[in-house]
Parts: C-alpha cells; structure tokens; sequence
C-alpha cells in the first residue's frame, strides 16, 4: 500500500514509528497508543493493512507497542539505508 492510499493520521504514525525527521531515520521502531484510544484503532488498521506489526501490551494491559515491517517502511519511502536500520530492530 503506497502513502497515497493512507490518511494522513497513518502516515504520521508510521512516520513516527521509524524516526523519519531524524538524522537516521529507522534508527528506532515503534509506537506506543493506548488501547481503546484513536491511535490504537489507527494502529489497528495499519496492521490490517499489512504496514505494522501489535507488539507488547505494557502497562498493566494500557498500552500496546506497534511496530512497523518492510511494507511500511515502503509505504513511507523509507531509503536503502533506514530500511537496513529498520529491519536490524
């Protein structure tokens, strides 16, 4: 799925996910969303979609990890390098 097909709140959060302002983008891979919160449901999608991966739960159950795969990177534009950086997560 290209960025083009996702709104702009999934585009943010698998930006986010990966570091993609930083200097070295996919230097990290996750995002945190409360369950039962927009973002998670957001979340939910994206790995529906096939662009993420659920991660832990923490907090007591509060929180779950979402990570993002190749298909996300993709999605992003993820370069050569950061996507090294990111599949080394």
């Amino acid at each position: 799925m290209e960025a083009k097909n996702l709104s702009s709140r999934q585009v943010e959060i698998l930006k986010h996910a990966v570091g993609y302002g930083s200097k070295s983008p996919g230097y990290r891979n996750h995002f945190c969303a409360e369950i039962g919160s927009d973002d998670h449901a957001t979340c939910l999608i994206l790995e529906d979609a096939g662009l993420m991966e659920a991660g832990l739960r923490i907090n007591g159950g509060r929180d779950q990890y979402f990570l993002v795969n190749r298909a996300g990177g993709e999605a992003v534009g993820l370069g050569k390098a950061a996507m090294k950086r990111l599949m080394e997560q």
